[in-house]
């Protein structure tokens, strides 16, 4: 995963959009980036920064993507012990055990916790 930038909670989340086809600009290094801003992980962390489960929040977010991407995407960090900790949204009920993908079934969880939730409901 490569980083692109770092940027602040209100620098990204007021930019956010489920279904929007605008782009904000973010600008890394002189290079010009237009990632895309609607993603349902986007208004779990709208609702919430913090994790359901230990409560660290999310702090920052940073630009990144793979290297096989042609395009970045945020993800959103906090910070622990000088360590940098994904924030991931999470099926209060899992999908397998028939929870959907509306927001009420959604929460913010760091991914230590998200991980050893694994399946459980």
């Amino acid at each position: 995963m490569i980083t692109l930038g770092e940027f602040s909670i209100g620098e990204v989340l007021p930019f956010t959009q489920l279904h929007s086809k605008e782009r904000k600009e973010y600008i890394c290094d002189s290079v010009s980036w237009r990632p895309k801003m609607g993603s349902q992980r986007y208004d779990c962390f709208r609702e919430s920064l913090a994790c359901a489960k230990c409560g660290i929040v999310g702090a920052k977010f940073l630009l990144q993507m793979h290297e096989a991407d042609s395009q970045p995407h945020f993800n959103l960090f906090a910070e622990k012990d000088g360590e940098l900790i994904l924030m991931t949204k999470d099926h209060i009920v899992p999908r397998s055990k028939g929870g959907n993908n509306h927001l009420s079934n959604l929460q913010t969880m760091c991914a230590p916790c998200n991980h050893e939730k694994g399946n459980d409901a």
